[in-house]
């Protein structure tokens, strides 16, 4: 809350000025511009290019909304901050761009209806995003390129018309702490053209394609303490050569795998479940390699670990129980290295390694 603010470098709009622009061009390096309630509508894009805070009066999103007319409501290229606001934008436009500095987006209610909400380009570009809300985007909710980074954290995700998160080319990393991402109408995280994405104690759930979609060579993803679950496809999918490393997630009730890999995606699981999934729990095929270790694969509709097409994971020390069809099946050319698992209980038999 920010109503308290006495410092002589504050801007109260409409108190002092009219407009945020106004505000904006009175405002020092530093300063503050504070908005009352209502709701301040942009004839153009505000460039922030000044270490200044513009914030919520209240502090509650839900008070303030600012709205752009033409292009991005807001371009980032200082370490600012906005606080406590609604950002609207109905063009073709995302409504923040970030394409320099390390600016603060904290506690913003975020949405673009026919682009992204916030986009993230350009190696110098590395913003935090903390409690804030990005949804019902035309595009992606956060889409990350060229090289761009960023902080997500405490914030939701949801209802984007494209992944809840894009992110690509090689150098762009997004790091996600505490996050939900949640029925989109793609998937929820797609990273591709070799860039990174590190996903921390985060719900994924709920989207209509793959929960997290990692392809091409030199791309990764890395989770640990994550739930990826009821996805309308796979709960993971690794291909194309690209690689990732998942910890202590729960991969439950997605339509398709529970983790897909093909195409020499090279994945590696360590102490996760992979359970309640309407076809395999894990899927490998056309050269898909990855590596499961003391992994619990149950519960699943299909075949615990089923490996067609030249796959050859590696699945060591797992406990792959109670499948409706096999524990472990190979076939058309599929095999792999299996060590010191425990493969009991599978309604159709434990393992069948066909030629």
């Amino acid at each position: 809350m920010y109503s308290d603010v006495t410092n002589q470098n504050v801007i109260r709009v409409p108190k002092d000025t009219h407009t945020l622009p106004e505000a904006y061009i009175m405002a020092s390096a530093g300063g503050t511009i504070l908005l009352a309630p209502g709701t301040y509508t942009l004839k153009n894009p505000l460039l922030i290019s000044k270490n200044v805070t513009i914030a919520g009066e209240t502090g509650n999103p839900a008070d303030v909304t600012v709205v752009g007319e033409k292009a991005e409501v807001f371009i980032l290229i200082a370490d600012a901050e906005l606080v406590g606001l609604t950002i609207r934008n109905s063009v073709r436009y995302p409504a923040i761009s970030v394409t320099s500095a390390r600016p603060v987006i904290r506690d913003c209610d975020i949405s673009s209806a026919e682009h992204e909400g916030v986009l993230i380009s350009r190696e110098y570009a590395d913003p935090t995003l903390e409690n804030c809300r990005i949804h019902a985007c035309g595009h992606a909710g956060i889409r990350v390129r060229q090289g761009g980074r960023g902080l997500v954290v405490r914030s939701a995700i949801f209802e984007n018309g494209h992944a809840g998160l894009q992110i690509s080319d090689e150098g762009s990393h997004l790091t996600l702490n505490q996050c939900t991402i949640f029925d989109g109408r793609q998937g929820g995280i797609f990273v591709y053209d070799g860039a990174k994405c590190t996903v921390l104690d985060s719900g994924i759930y709920g989207n209509e394609f793959d929960g997290i979609a990692v392809t091409d060579p030199g791309s990764s993803v890395s989770a640990k303490l994550c739930t990826i679950y009821k996805g309308q496809r796979n709960g993971i999918f690794v291909s194309e050569a690209a690689v990732g490393a998942f910890s202590q997630c729960e991969i439950y009730e997605n339509q398709e795998a529970g983790v897909s890999v093909s195409y020499s995606g090279n994945p590696k699981f360590t102490k996760c479940r992979i359970s309640g999934g309407r076809a395999a729990g894990v899927f490998v095929s056309s050269g898909g390699k990855g590596s499961f270790i003391e992994c619990e694969i149950c519960e699943n509709t299909g075949t615990g670990v089923s490996i067609h097409y030249s796959g050859e994971p590696t699945v060591e020390k797992c406990h792959i129980h109670h499948n409706k069809r096999y524990g472990i099946h190979t076939k058309d050319g599929g095999k792999g290295v299996f060590l010191e698992n425990c493969v009991e209980k599978n309604a159709a038999g434990d393992e069948f390694f066909e030629e």
